[in-house]
């Protein structure tokens, strides 16, 4: 029992590092290619306005002010949230979201080419060019990676223990946001655990299952160990309903925690 315990333990720690490095990736994926088509849409700003002596305005002119504007357009992007994966789905108000953050992206650059002396160059005609140009594609590419990291199946099958507001909230997040990775294939009532401790055993194996998560009262009950012990020698992974609501919400849930967690 004690080595398949700390199995679990690496099987919990495994699942949440998969997790987390995925996660990071599509992050890092997301940012680097907004940066690609700020420089696209000013590449194509300039092939549009001068013709094959685009390569010439490019270096001489516009290519190192963009690059430092293009630092504000980030962080304001980053400040809207659009790299935060809760927010990246398709509907009315990622679309105001991300319309607003090219809105205030493009004051500011307005703001920076007119009031700060120090780019030598006032863009009036290749600035709106360059901004139509990215708000096209921005909102094309975003749309197509919403629905690249929500489609397919979640990565880690979970069935779900639990009826109070932590869980609840939990499952409200995972439901609506299949990008994070995790997918609640099933949910059950601690009620009808006690009453049939199998019901969990069985469950898990139909569905599938690679993760459990559990209230931390569930400890207390030697018949549910016991099942959680049978479901670890298969693999499944355990997780209490606090570290779940941590690594699905990114937040530590006050309400769920013991005297213990400080340690």
């Amino acid at each position: 029992a004690e080595n398949i315990a700390v199995l679990a333990e690496y099987g919990v720690f495994e699942h949440a590092l998969v997790m987390d490095f995925k996660n990071k990736l599509k992050i890092v994926l997301l940012l680097s290619c907004d940066v690609a088509f700020l420089y696209l849409a000013l590449f194509a700003t300039l092939v549009i306005r001068y013709g094959g002596d685009f390569y010439e305005q490019l270096t001489e002119a516009h290519l190192f002010p963009f690059t430092i504007i293009f630092l504000p357009w980030i962080i304001i992007f980053y400040v809207a949230g659009l790299y935060d994966l809760h927010r990246l789905r398709n509907n009315i108000d990622f679309l105001k979201i991300l319309g607003l953050a090219i809105f205030v992206s493009a004051i500011v650059t307005v703001f920076l080419f007119y009031l700060v002396p120090f780019f030598g160059i006032t863009p009036k005609t290749n600035l709106f060019i360059f901004m139509l140009a990215f708000a096209f594609v921005e909102v094309v590419w975003r749309r197509s990676f919403n629905r690249l990291i929500a489609s397919g199946q979640a990565p880690i099958r979970v069935l779900l223990v639990g009826s109070g507001k932590i869980a609840n909230v939990a499952y409200h997040t995972v439901t609506v946001n299949r990008q994070l990775g995790y997918e609640v294939r099933a949910r059950l009532t601690p009620e009808a655990m006690h009453a049939e401790p199998y019901r969990l055993h069985d469950c898990a194996l139909a569905e599938r299952i690679n993760l459990v998560v559990v209230p931390r009262e569930i400890k207390y009950d030697a018949k549910l160990n016991k099942v959680l012990y049978e479901l670890f020698g298969r693999g499944v992974a355990v997780w209490d309903i606090v570290d779940f609501y941590e690594a699905v919400m990114k937040k530590i849930p006050l309400v769920g925690l013991e005297e213990s967690w400080f340690l």
